[in-house]
């Protein structure tokens, strides 16, 4: 974000995104969010984006079945809800 770099050592380390966001959200620090994790946080104004640009990472998730049962009808139907209730997804 064209910030100069930091000599400072974390003093905080997580396993979670969650519980470092929640730790943001506490005044522990300041976090990475990836998106839609920390979204409800943001809207509901418990933290916020310090940098109006967003970073795209390449990064995707990928709905993957067995070949076999792939034409299964409840097996569409899931994949059918799960893009319904997703943001920004194709179908591939």
């Amino acid at each position: 974000m064209g910030m100069a770099g930091s000599n400072q050592v974390p003093k905080l380390m997580f396993d979670s995104r969650s519980h470092a966001l929640l730790a943001a959200r506490e005044g522990m620090g300041v976090a990475m969010n990836r998106r839609p994790y920390g979204d409800f946080l943001l809207k509901r104004g418990q933290l916020i984006a310090p940098f109006p640009e967003e970073v795209r990472t390449g990064g995707a998730y990928y709905f993957i079945a067995p070949k076999r049962s792939a034409g299964l009808a409840r097996v569409k139907h899931f994949k059918a809800w799960l893009l319904s209730r997703s943001t920004g997804l194709r179908a591939e």
